[in-house]
């Protein structure tokens, strides 16, 4: 099967300005779905929980929840391939045993709303968005653009941004099409990154520490051979 070329990858040029005008002021990263406790409302599913969990860590690391920064001045972005496809698994699994489909479960489908949740939490008021890339796109390149278009645009100061993905069916299945010929053993463990964004200005200004540059994170992130969203995600 002849596999579709990642596209859209960040330049050197590009790199280089982001490096120069914005920094990474917390950063959390898990590979795989390990239990993170329940969370009110979303159940049956890892996704949900994950992300809430690394939004709250990377959160309070970062200064991101502090009071001195607007609730409308802050921005936050989810980057998912296959969105929350693990509730959708756990209702067909109902429907073919003769269940009921409990309606709580409609909601959470719905990547806005944990976002929202997580909104709610960390008093964030400001843009807001959910990004499905192509797994042959540059998922993390294009998030990176869309925070600094915030950023530039002066529509927030403080962007967080989310990556995440479970070990569905549905991803299972593209990640066996997908793995490397060398390693076809290769599996999509999923899990989640997160880091805050923001201007040199901006985190100097509060007096917030720099993690890393955009370009050692971004390197960091890119997948073996370009395929899929992150690099963590794989075992």
């Amino acid at each position: 099967m002849t596999k579709a070329k990642r596209t859209s990858f960040l330049n050197d040029e590009q790199l280089k300005e982001f490096n120069a005008r914005y920094c990474i002021t917390g950063l959390h990263q898990q590979t795989g779905v390990l239990d993170t406790g329940a969370l009110r409302g979303f159940i049956r599913s890892p996704f949900s929980p994950l992300i809430y969990t690394s939004a709250t860590q990377v959160s309070t690391q970062s200064g991101f929840a502090g009071p001195e920064i607007s609730g409308t001045r802050k921005g936050i972005i989810l980057g998912s391939m296959f969105i929350d496809a693990m509730t959708e698994e756990e209702q067909w699994q109902d429907l073919l045993a003769g269940k009921k489909v409990s309606p709580i479960m409609f909601p959470q489908i719905v990547p806005s709303s944990i976002l929202g949740f997580v909104n709610k939490e960390l008093s964030v008021y400001g843009p807001m968005t959910c990004i499905s890339p192509s797994p042959q796109a540059d998922g993390v390149g294009i998030i990176l653009r869309q925070a600094a278009d915030w950023l530039e645009d002066g529509l927030a100061d403080i962007v967080l941004i989310l990556l995440c993905d479970v070990p569905s069916l549905r991803a299972k299945q593209w990640a066996r099409e997908a793995a490397h010929p060398d390693n076809p053993t290769r599996e999509l463990a999923g899990g989640i990154v997160s880091w805050v964004m923001e201007s040199e200005e901006h985190a100097a200004g509060r007096g917030a520490a720099n993690v890393c540059t955009v370009q050692e994170f971004y390197d960091q992130l890119q997948p073996e051979r370009g395929v899929g969203m992150a690099r963590q995600f794989w075992t």
